[in-house]
């Protein structure tokens, strides 16, 4: 897999790795650690890295955010009363979700729980509108890689 970022580039690897990891499940910590680890020369690369990485994984995220959209308007039968079900949960004003969607927003783009996966489909159904979505999520994933990619230059 590292021959594959390196052909492309710690950029190109980081930007490619951020967006498709932002769309399938799985995390994308893993390659833009190696990436910082092994294709960078300097610690002044990191900036960049990060911003790259974070815009990939953002435009993913709008995606998922407006697949869930799409899914909740699917369901018919049976799936359509759990998705009911689901969203009755969700509207409950003492529930969790529906106290605090924005800081759940945050604090899965910060730290991946709940995971950052399912949150870009749920949002909307938590009444996040895109904005603040987008802004949140920026905000953690900068935060986010930005200790990711940090890791290997301050353990060395």
């Amino acid at each position: 897999m590292s021959d594959l970022f390196a052909s492309l580039g710690a950029y190109g690897g980081a930007a490619l790795s951020s967006f498709a990891f932002g769309l399938i499940p799985f995390n994308p910590d893993l390659p833009l650690f190696a990436i910082s680890a092994t294709l960078l020369d300097s610690p002044s690369q990191l900036p960049l890295l990060v911003t790259i990485a974070t815009v990939a994984h953002v435009i993913a995220k709008v995606i998922t955010y407006y697949l869930g959209i799409q899914l909740l308007r699917l369901p018919r039968g049976r799936f359509k009363r759990v998705i009911e079900k689901a969203q009755a949960r969700l509207d409950d004003p003492t529930s969790r979700w529906a106290r605090w969607p924005k800081v759940i927003v945050f604090v899965s783009s910060v730290v991946g729980l709940p995971p950052l996966y399912v949150i870009g489909f749920v949002a909307s159904a938590m009444r996040v509108r895109i904005v603040p979505f987008i802004v949140l999520v920026t905000i953690g994933r900068v935060i986010h890689f930005g200790v990711v990619a940090g890791l290997p230059w301050i353990a060395w």
